[in-house]
């Protein structure tokens, strides 16, 4: 039994490898960031979207674990200082006995779902992300968000364990947008 599994695992990682320079790459790109102001913090929400080429979501399906970032800086105007940076990131598993697929958000916080279509949602969706506290903001200066997408770098087991650079799937460029700049003022809010 051992001897077939290891063909198994064996002929996977050559099918792989041997197509790794001819793998279809996707054209991921930052969804229109929507703003939102609380009484202390100002959060965001946006989708990468585009993000799984098909060989991606081969790779999802295959167990191999798919790791996505979404960095978010506040930059003051004057001299693009940053003056905050949060960084989100999502984990999509594929589990192969249960066949489901896990988006895990942090340690306490994770979704199945039964579908790869659910999943690669799920996993580019950043809801609610507190990016700054109002605190920081100053109301006489102007200030802008850039956000930008990364995916990391992952094990595959049809590789003999040997790390893959996810990026390769987005020809190594991150998504990335910039929002207008504003008046802190605007999101300062008087008691």
């Amino acid at each position: 039994m051992n001897f077939i599994i290891g063909l198994l695992i064996a002929a996977k990682g050559i099918v792989l490898f041997s197509g790794i320079f001819a793998l279809s790459k996707s054209n991921a790109q930052l969804g229109q960031p929507e703003l939102i102001l609380s009484a202390s913090e100002i959060r965001l929400s946006t989708q990468i979207q585009n993000a799984f080429s098909k060989d991606l979501k081969k790779l999802a399906n295959s167990g191999t674990r798919i790791l996505i970032y979404l960095f978010i800086e506040t930059r003051e105007a004057r001299g693009d200082r940053v003056v905050h940076k949060v960084v989100q990131s999502r984990e999509l598993l594929y589990d192969l006995v249960d066949k489901q697929y896990a988006i895990v958000r942090n340690e306490i916080d994770t979704t199945t779902l039964a579908t790869i279509d659910a999943a690669m949602i799920a996993s580019t969706t950043f809801h609610n992300i507190a990016v700054a506290p109002v605190d920081i903001i100053d109301a006489q200066k102007r200030y802008y968000f850039v956000a930008y997408g990364v995916l990391g770098k992952t094990t595959v087991e049809a590789l003999e364990g040997k790390e893959l650079d996810l990026m390769y799937f987005w020809n190594y460029r991150r998504p990335t947008i910039r929002t207008q700049r504003f008046d802190g003022s605007r999101f300062r809010i008087e008691d």
